[in-house]
């Protein structure tokens, strides 16, 4: 059996590993975390596409619903299915993602470049 170190949200100047499956094997989750709390929220959808990214926003929502009048921030990184569940709520502001843009605000992380 062997590991191989892979990318997670870090404190700057950490260096922490994490052990993962050997191969290509991807185990998705969405997570969330409630500032104020630390409460951790994780979610484990089938797969990751666009498509089941909105609807983990719709399933935070009904789990922790938002006050009328406020807004959850939640930072997406540049993953391809959050860059397009981003466009199609935040960017084209389609009506049917009408409810999540009236509880979330979507913030796009830069893209960084390795050099």
């Amino acid at each position: 059996m062997t590991t191989s170190v892979t990318r997670k949200w870090t404190q700057k100047g950490s260096k922490p590993k994490v052990a993962s499956s050997p191969g290509r094997k991807n185990v998705p989750y969405s997570g969330y975390v409630i500032p104020e709390t630390g409460e951790l929220i994780a979610m484990k959808p089938s797969w990751f596409n666009y498509e089941t990214v909105i609807q983990s926003y719709r399933d935070f929502m009904a789990k922790y619903p938002v006050a009328d009048g406020k807004k959850v921030c939640m930072v997406v990184d540049n993953a391809p299915c959050h860059k397009k569940a981003f466009r199609l709520v935040q960017e084209e502001e389609l009506e049917e993602y009408s409810d999540i843009r009236e509880k979330i605000e979507l913030i796009k992380l830069p893209h960084i470049r390795r050099i």
